[in-house]
């Protein structure tokens, strides 16, 4: 399956790169790939995006123990799945409207931190991307304290996929769930320690 979502992802690139050229963004300072701008959105978007994505877990680790590591950019190449690079490019410390830049595998994603409420809510929106999935997209995390001991984390995500990928928006949907549960048992594993 890994192997086939990377074929894939590999054509389309270059499918995207042929059909698609007007959509490429001009080279920014962040690095020397191009990159699809795409529609920034806030909060709302979660609620009326034309694709949602919603699921919860509960993990038997306090909300600040979890916080201290989901706020933490260096730590999540540690505990989120497939994350090779997560890096604040703007002036530290993590605030609202910070840039960060991501990538999963090939996938680079420059994104800006829109919800940011200690211990219960962390959040983006992607600004640009490298392979044209997305027209316009918010992640965001949510802690419920269960007790002292146990939370729900909660992921929600709105997307709008671009061109081909609506094609494959199921199996991206899936990819995301279980990318995200993975990572929230690791982030419970390493948030316990």
């Amino acid at each position: 399956m890994k192997k086939l979502l990377i074929i894939l992802t590999i054509i389309l690139l270059s499918a995207n790169a042929v059909l698609l050229p007007g959509l490429k963004a001009k080279e920014s300072n962040l690095g020397d790939w191009y990159r699809f701008q795409l529609i920034p959105e806030d909060e709302d978007f979660l609620d009326n995006a034309p694709r949602r994505v919603n699921f919860s877990v509960v993990v038997s680790v306090s909300t600040s123990d979890l916080w201290i590591n989901i706020i933490d950019q260096d730590k999540w190449t540690k505990w989120f799945k497939g994350l090779n690079k997560c890096e604040l490019v703007s002036p530290s410390p993590l605030s609202l409207n910070s840039k960060r830049i991501i990538q999963v595998g090939i996938l680079k994603f420059y994104e800006d931190i829109i919800i940011l409420q200690p211990e219960r809510a962390f959040g983006f929106t992607i600004l640009e991307e490298n392979i044209g999935l997305f027209t316009r997209a918010v992640e965001a995390i949510y802690l419920e304290p269960i007790d002292e001991y146990s939370t729900r984390l909660i992921y929600r995500g709105g997307f709008e996929f671009r061109g081909f990928y609506n094609l494959f928006k199921n199996m991206i949907e899936r990819e995301l769930v279980n990318r995200w549960t993975i990572s929230f048992e690791e982030l419970a594993s390493i948030s316990k320690t």
